[in-house]
């Protein structure tokens, strides 16, 4: 008989890809579960581990996690194997998605931050809780401690490494050499004194603005806002200046505007229109302009640093431009 093979569509949304690689997630946790059984000699009616975190909780909650709930089937053949294939299953309907213009916002962060399969997959592992409490009451089965039902350093080392070499990489990545660590959107940092003061023993966690940007959600506050871009027929320029200004922008566009750290300085009075232009350039750039009030953040109890740092993360996850009005503050002692 032969074997029918499945054919394989675009994810309909941001949402179905995200639970799918959640299910990339599941059988890495499922893998580490049942290791552990077979270390200890434990069935479902056995000790409790976590403290109390029971086997039956476990079990149940594997069962309706996001894998095996789109299964619906149990889980057979050696996960290595599932894993590899559910992996390559999200590759091929990622790029099925990319051709239908399916926005992926996880693999769209992947792209624009070079971020590789095990930087992915601890920014799954940091994001499932806030997704879905149970997972953080597996991890506390998994950590042995009820209490810890954040992702730990140490966690994502025995979850997605198998030999010292792969340990010494991402922790390497951990300690600052991704870009995800680097910019800020993951932290690590002490959970509890009763967890130790090791780097292993540190908690991952996630920026707020990462989140419901890889959720689908827009987060921009009141100080941060994207701002309505205007054409350049709204701009009124002297009409030299304004083609030179025309001229400027198409060769910041050809020369890749969108990976340089180009800064333009726009000088007048108050009220000559400078975030008018800055607008209107951006529209050309075909990017989006984030206006912050800069002088709102010199004021802010943070040091100007610490303020104006998360405005721009946030621009980079919305490839937006920022547009620093009353930038003059942040200069000032």
């Amino acid at each position: 008989m032969a074997t029918q093979v499945k054919k394989l569509e675009s994810y309909l949304d941001c949402s179905e890809h995200l639970r799918a690689n959640l299910g990339l997630l599941d059988l890495y946790l499922l893998s580490n579960v049942q290791e552990t059984r077979q270390a200890l000699g434990l069935d479902a009616d056995g000790d409790f581990r976590g403290l109390f975190v029971s086997e039956n909780d476990v079990n149940f909650i594997l069962s309706r996690m996001p894998y095996l709930c789109d299964r619906g089937d149990p889980v057979q053949g050696p996960l290595a194997e599932l894993i590899e294939s559910q992996r390559s299953e999200i590759a091929r309907r990622t790029q099925l998605s990319l051709a239908d213009s399916v926005y992926l916002p996880l693999d769209d962060l992947r792209l624009r931050l070079g971020l590789g399969d095990l930087e992915i997959l601890v920014l799954l592992l940091i994001l499932a809780p806030e997704v879905d409490v149970r997972y953080g009451t597996l991890y506390a089965y998994i950590q042995e401690d009820v209490s810890r039902r954040s992702p730990s350093v140490n966690l994502a080392l025995n979850l997605f490494c198998r030999t010292w070499g792969e340990r010494q990489h991402l922790r390497s990545l951990l300690m600052g050499e991704s870009s995800l660590v680097r910019l800020g959107y993951v932290s690590i940092a002490d959970d509890s004194p009763t967890h130790g003061n090791g780097v292993l023993n540190k908690a991952l966690s996630i920026d707020r603005g990462l989140l419901d940007f890889l959720l689908g959600q827009a987060d921009w506050d009141q100080q941060q806002q994207p701002a309505v871009a205007p054409s350049w027929d709204a701009v009124v320029l002297e009409k030299s200046f304004k083609a030179g200004l025309v001229s400027a922008i198409m060769r910041l566009d050809r020369d890749d505007f969108g990976r340089t750290d180009a800064i333009i300085q726009l000088v007048g009075e108050a009220g000559s229109g400078k975030k008018l232009i800055a607008g209107a350039i951006c529209r050309q750039l075909q990017r989006t302009v984030m206006i912050v009030d800069a002088e709102a953040l010199a004021a802010a109890d943070t040091s100007p640093s610490d303020s104006v740092t998360p405005a721009f993360r946030k621009a980079l996850l919305h490839n937006s431009v920022i547009c620093l009005d009353n930038f003059h503050t942040l200069l000032q002692d």
